[in-house]
């Protein structure tokens, strides 16, 4: 028997294993060979190479909700969990609504809940009326409860939907569409009516790719949520029987979807509810209904807590959970309740961040205001490490790499900023408030608008570095 010496190192084998540039090996004399054999699985099964990449994510709409969870939403089975009131639908509404206004082609929220309350989510989005966008068929809302039919809905969009690949011989995304079906006509139609005809140089294989611009979600899917989800086979009066039976569906349905969500560019963001086992002496007594299966097709996991109100901030006397403070308009009382969002499990960021955030209980006119655009400003500002001092007085110390500063972000990262006058700039700029915002800019002693919530979404879209290498240090989770 013949043995192959090399005077390589085993790190130097490792790295060049797969360089085949020159066969200098048995294996890699057959370079050829594997080549043309892996063409003709590819073209038998119809399947096509490509870069594992990403699409561009979305804004959740929430600046500490994006960095937790690595930048956005991605086109994955994304899940939030938490108890009850512990803002997961607020979450998800804020999510509904930047994906709409992100141009998302289809958003779908199911409300197997019956959470969505007209009142509630119009107030909660400013100016943005959700009521109005599923009235309008821009959006589409349902609130079945069983679960095949969700599962069916997901499963048969997807099939009906394009591959959407990115290939690096084009450094584009294209769109793949299989040669030869009948299924094929009216996409590669509709794309045709746009002017996107199929690339013939890179439509070697056996699909057709053809070039796009849009680099973001395809769809963006929203469930609320599945513990609210039965299945049709199960009676209401089965008790504990019908646990069992719901895991065993979970399992037999989500395969058939759960790993199509990236290749079509889809979202599936999906709601659970955190639940405490009785009697548990040991370990973690908290748990997710639905079975192990949510959790392993899960590419994003996040949960979400209340939180007691930190140090520095006002306590309710009446009601210690709430924190009281001066209303950003000069008289009356805002109402506030804190949140913190953790990651347990993440595949395109950095697992294990948190945040804290905070819901506008209430206004000054007792209306509800969802997630507060100031302390989410405040506190992204923090665990990127960019903002210095006390509530006094902060410096903003902004990181290059986020992009250009308007000519009013430049002066206002030059001045001392009180809490009061960060919280009044952001509220002004985030509901579109002339005549506060014209109040803060003169005691600023500014006279351009820093535009400074949307600079730091444009951050988050362009310094992929800021949840891998800034500091994560949570000052407010004592």
């Amino acid at each position: 028997m013949s043995v192959l010496k090399y005077n390589n190192s085993i790190e130097d084998i490792c790295l060049n294993s797969y360089n085949f540039s020159s066969p200098k090996t048995a294996a890699h004399a057959l370079t050829a060979y594997y080549k043309n054999a892996v063409r003709a699985v590819d073209k038998k099964y119809r399947l096509s190479t490509a870069a594992s990449i990403n699409p561009r994510p979305t804004s959740t709409g929430l600046l500490v909700a994006d960095f937790v969870m690595g930048g956005g939403m991605y086109p994955l089975f994304t899940q939030i969990s938490g108890m009850e009131a512990s803002g997961k639908t607020t979450l998800s509404m804020f999510a509904v609504a930047s994906a709409i206004r992100s141009k998302v082609p289809i958003v779908s929220y199911f409300d197997a809940e019956g959470a969505m309350v007209p009142e509630f989510s119009d107030n909660i989005l400013g100016t943005f009326k959700l009521t109005d966008v599923f009235s309008s068929g821009r959006a589409g809302y349902y609130n079945t409860t069983v679960l095949e039919e969700f599962t069916g809905y997901v499963s048969t969009l997807l099939k009906s939907m394009p591959d959407k690949t990115y290939i690096e011989d084009a450094s584009a995304w294209c769109y793949s569409i299989p040669k030869g079906q009948k299924t094929s006509t009216p996409i590669l139609e509709a794309l045709s009516s746009s002017g996107m005809k199929p690339d013939r140089k890179l439509s070697t294989g056996s699909d057709w790719l053809i070039p796009t611009e849009y680099d973001g979600l395809e769809g963006a899917i929203f469930l609320d949520s599945w513990p609210s989800l039965i299945p049709d086979k199960i009676e209401e009066d089965n008790g504990g029987a019908g646990l069992g039976a719901t895991a065993r569906v979970m399992s037999a349905e989500l395969p058939k979807f759960a790993g199509k969500l990236k290749r079509k560019g889809v979202l599936l963001w999906s709601i659970n509810q955190l639940r405490t086992k009785p009697m548990q002496a040991y370990g973690d007594p908290s748990y997710e209904p639905g079975g192990a299966a949510l959790g392993y097709v899960s590419a994003i996991r996040n949960r979400m807590y209340s939180r007691a109100v930190p140090q520095g901030f006002t306590r309710d006397p009446k009601s210690g959970g709430v924190c009281l403070e001066p209303s950003a308009y000069g008289s009356g009382t805002d109402v506030y309740a804190f949140k913190q969002i953790v990651n347990t499990k993440s595949k395109v960021g950095r697992p294990f961040l948190k945040g804290m955030a905070r819901v506008w209980i209430s206004d000054r006119d007792g209306k509800p205001r969802g997630f507060d655009p100031a302390f989410d400003v405040l506190h992204y500002l923090q665990l990127t490490g960019q903002i210095a001092g006390t509530s006094k007085g902060y410096t903003l110390k902004l990181r290059p790499e986020g992009g250009k500063p308007s000519a009013g972000l430049l002066a206002l990262s030059k001045v001392p900023v009180s809490f009061t006058d960060l919280k009044g700039l952001v509220v002004a700029e985030h509901f579109r408030d002339k005549q506060l915002l014209g109040a803060v800019l003169k005691r600023l002693k500014l006279t351009d608008q820093p535009h400074l919530r949307a600079w730091l979404f444009a951050q988050m879209q362009n310094d992929k570095g800021l949840w891998s290498t800034t500091s994560t240090v949570d000052a407010l989770d004592d």
